[in-house]
Order: structure tokens, then sequence, then C-alpha cells
């Protein structure tokens, strides 16, 4: 078995949309549908059963611009974040969290929760759900 400490990470990484090779599928978040969220945000769903054949969980990417405040949402179940790039706040009926780079947020479901963009800059963050696709969602405006 080759030592994991030998391994070196490739300096540029191409990604093809549902390629699998050995079991393993890359998909380019270039290629995919976006969902507007106004204000020149946008969410998708990047590793799914739809899109990559995903048993058991599926992994999203969400782009919030500065000033943005997205609509109010209550996932069926609990919902995990992090934070790539971006400051703001993970708003709930009853608490203003603030995140930043490398940040993890753990969104339990049926949570009403909503992201405000509270910096100059975009947030970039990657979500996941467990389930193969997007759980039951309800939406509201934010408060």
């Amino acid at each position: 078995m080759p030592d994991p400490a030998s391994y070196a990470a490739p300096s540029t990484v191409e990604y093809c949309v549902a390629e699998s090779t050995e079991d393993v599928t890359t998909v380019s978040l270039a290629e995919l549908p976006r969902t507007d969220l106004g204000a020149g945000s946008w969410a998708t769903t990047v590793l799914s059963g739809t899109t990559a054949g995903t048993k058991a969980t599926c992994l999203g990417y969400a782009r919030f611009a500065p000033g943005a405040v997205s609509a109010a949402l209550s996932h069926a179940t609990e919902e995990l974040m992090f934070v790539v790039a971006g400051t703001g706040e993970l708003r709930t009926d009853t608490a203003a969290i603030p995140f930043a780079p490398g940040h993890a947020l753990r969104i339990p479901a049926t949570t009403w929760h909503w992201i405000a963009n509270t910096g100059t800059e975009d947030v970039v963050s990657v979500f996941s759900f467990p389930g193969a696709e997007l759980p039951p969602t309800q939406r509201r405006e934010a408060l």
C-alpha cells in the first residue's frame, strides 16, 4: 500500500461533467444549471443522484453577493455548510450567527434560516444534505 505521506496535491485540477473513472465521478461546476437567488446570488446542486449517481448524500455550492439576504428556508433534514470565502451571518428566527472563511455550520432539520452577506466580498459556501437529492424544503421571505 502506498504511503499517504508520499502523495502530492496536483497543481491544477481539471473538471468534467459526470465523468466516472474507477468509481470516482467528477462534475464541472461551470457546466451545471444555476438557481438564481436574486441580488447577484446563485446556488447549484453539484453532486447528487441526478448529477453523479450519489446514493446517500448530495453536495451543493452557493454564492451570495455583498449585501444579499437570501429567502428563509426550512429543510426536512439537517444541513451542513462550509464557508469557503466571505463573511456574513446565518440568521434564524431567534439568532444571528456570524461566520467567516473556514467555519462549518450544522443547521438542524426544520430550522428556519437564511444567509446575510454582511461583508464586502462574495460569500462562497458548500452545503450538504443526507440523501441523494435536495430534501423537501419550505421557503418564505426572511424576517
